[in-house]
């Protein structure tokens, strides 16, 4: 009889031996992928893979210009798992004869896409055109014309439950390709921005 209670009890204890180490395993799988993550996020690439613009109707009062394309790629050069593209959207300064004319937020883009290692993803723009003052500058300092977008980015990860997470970045050109700069990592706890909505 008592060798029956001693082998239960130490049966029990095996037990709660082996859960405490599935415990403190799994606890420092997640503090191993915890101190992976926010140097993945810093590493992001973005790029202003493309873009091209015009200028219509230039000899007259009215004349427009022309985003005709933007595309920006995004690429994780780390070997972390665990993200996915949500949602994309920018905003746009444009400068002209030293003016900078702020043309506000883009219809911004759902999207699902896993943010795997090493893959490439390239979002782009719909053609649209620049607010009228900004084609008027444009008319007469053409070519010298400077544009900086915004890009943002809502990215899933495991914080999801907490909030949403966002990577923002400056790609500033003259019309050509260029590397983005990331400006702020940024964990928000309300819902999808406001500007409009759009397919991929």
């Amino acid at each position: 009889m008592t060798a029956k209670k001693i082998s239960s009890r130490d049966s029990v204890t095996i037990l709660l031996a082996g859960l405490t180490l599935i415990i403190m395993i799994l606890a420092l799988v997640s503090m191993v992928n915890y101190y992976q993550f926010l140097p993945a996020l810093a590493r992001f690439e973005v790029r202003l893979s493309s873009m091209d613009w015009r200028l219509v109707d230039q000899n007259t009062n009215t004349p427009t210009l022309e985003i005709t394309s933007a595309n920006f790629t995004m690429m994780n050069p780390t070997s972390y798992n665990g993200l996915k593209m949500e949602l994309f959207s920018t905003s746009l300064d444009i400068t002209a004869q030293g003016t900078i004319i702020p043309q506000g937020s883009l219809p911004y883009q759902l999207v699902t896409f896993p943010l795997d290692p090493g893959k490439q993803i390239t979002l782009s723009l719909r053609a649209f055109n620049a607010t009228p003052t900004a084609a008027n500058l444009a008319n007469h300092s053409n070519p010298n014309l400077q544009f900086a977008f915004y890009p943002r980015f809502t990215v899933g990860t495991f914080l999801d439950k907490a909030g949403t997470l966002e990577l923002t970045y400056q790609c500033t050109s003259t019309g050509g390709p260029q590397l983005c700069q990331q400006s702020a990592i940024t964990l928000r706890t309300s819902g999808l921005p406001s500007g409009g909505g759009g397919g991929a």
